[in-house]
């Protein structure tokens, strides 16, 4: 229902079929700027509130291509994907968590690096397996602080030479 000081509503058909209606003002100071597709579904709105805009875009594709950078920011974010989803990052990833982090898969789940480190400085590793745990390792060291048992005598004997000793045998 329309106020009568109100402006009407500004319509233009695209050769395509798809209708863009610019509403100038709506009850409550609302602007908005809708395209809907020839079947009547909307495809973009941009409503003007008194808070701020809010944009909604459905489409068969979206493509961002940000020459330098792309930031986002919001109180929360949720994506949804019905297939299959990857991130491709050709320097560092950095991921910080204020709260807790849960990654549930329903298949394997593999870590794969060229070092790997688990660390929880203020609190506990806890590993727990239904079937068998298979730690393989080089050397597997537990509770060891300082350097792994040498593998040859002589790295032995390199460790363990006082400044003074010729080493002369074992």
């Amino acid at each position: 229902m329309k106020l009568a000081h109100q402006q009407p509503d500004h319509v233009m058909v695209l050769a395509s079929g798809r209708v863009i209606t610019v509403t100038p003002e709506a009850e409550g100071g609302v602007e908005r700027v809708e395209i809907r597709s020839p079947t009547g579904e909307l495809e973009v709105s941009v409503v003007m509130t008194p808070e701020g805009p809010r944009l909604r875009i459905r489409a068969l594709d979206i493509d961002l291509d940000a020459a330098r950078s792309l930031r986002m920011r919001c109180q929360t974010l949720a994506i949804d994907v019905e297939q299959d989803a990857g991130v491709n990052v050709g320097g560092h990833f950095t991921e910080k968590v204020g709260g807790n982090v849960l990654r549930h898969a329903e298949g394997q789940t593999t870590l794969h690096g060229a070092d790997v480190a688990i660390c929880a400085p203020r609190g506990q590793v806890s590993v727990r397996a239904n079937d068998d745990l298979d730690l393989k390792g080089e050397r597997i060291l537990l509770n060891a602080d300082g350097q792994p048992m040498a593998l040859t005598w002589e790295e032995f004997h390199a460790r363990t030479r006082r400044p003074n000793d010729r080493g002369n045998g074992p």
